[in-house]
């Protein structure tokens, strides 16, 4: 499935590929993703806060600490379907900010 991933360790905004699965997707947290922003075309971005992390912020949302996941709206229970927004578009939504 096509997701976006946005890491604020290293500045990097980047396509990939991972199971639909939402259990698979957690484990690429530390801890349980949340919703910590949702796109006009159903698409959300994941994350899972981590104190102490570099933050950014996407399309004005509130600001968000540690790795990021966008993927589209849930299927089923237990799936996502595969991210409709471009990779350009999340790039020209990202705002990094500096972390005190």
């Amino acid at each position: 499935m096509r997701t976006i991933t946005v890491d604020p360790v290293t500045r990097t905004i980047m396509e990939s590929e991972i199971d639909r699965d939402t259990h698979l997707i957690a484990k690429r947290f530390a801890s349980r993703p949340h919703v910590a922003a949702r796109f006009p075309n159903g698409d959300v971005l994941l994350a899972a806060p981590s104190e102490g992390m570099p933050v950014f912020t996407i399309g004005g949302s509130k600001p968000v600490g540690g790795l990021a996941l966008v993927v589209g709206p849930r299927r089923s229970y237990g799936e996502r379907a595969p991210a409709r927004t471009s990779l350009d578009d999340v790039t020209s939504m990202v705002r990094w900010l500096r972390t005190s």
